[in-house]
């Protein structure tokens, strides 16, 4: 763990990626919301400054909290919607959280309250990116 119970690490950033890594091998999974926009199946970006700490021994490794399959599902009523059971609906994004949005053929993200300078830089510098690649 960091100094504190927000502060990211190597153990976070490699659970991010094994996490989505085992979710969508092939990187080609897109949710459909109610309004017929899309979300990549990115299953820790939605929760991307939650921490899991896991104790081991006598060490604590902060690990990223990832979204449960009833996140996906825009007619869900009852959660748990992440592990940490910190979201309350569908699609939500926490404070920290991020997600790409597909509407029309144009990306965008969409971003929680308190995003990192991280996810900040991600948004400003990927984005144009990703609008080649589509």
């Amino acid at each position: 763990m960091g100094k504190t119970s927000s502060t990211p690490t190597v153990a976070q950033a490699f659970s991010h990626e094994i996490f989505e890594l085992i979710a969508n091998q092939n990187v080609n999974v897109w949710w459909q919301l109610s309004s017929g926009s899309l979300v990549p199946a990115e299953v820790c970006d939605p929760v991307q400054s939650n921490i899991i700490p896991v104790k081991i021994g006598t060490v604590t490794v902060g690990l990223s909290d990832y979204i449960l399959p009833v996140w996906s599902d825009p007619q869900a009523t009852k959660g748990p919607y992440n592990y940490l059971n910190t979201l309350t609906k569908p699609f939500q994004l926490a404070n920290g959280g991020y997600a790409i949005l597909m509407k029309g053929g144009a990306l965008n993200y969409v971003k929680g309250a308190s995003v990192t300078p991280y996810v900040e830089y991600r948004i400003q510098n990927l984005l144009p990116y990703f609008h080649k690649s589509v």
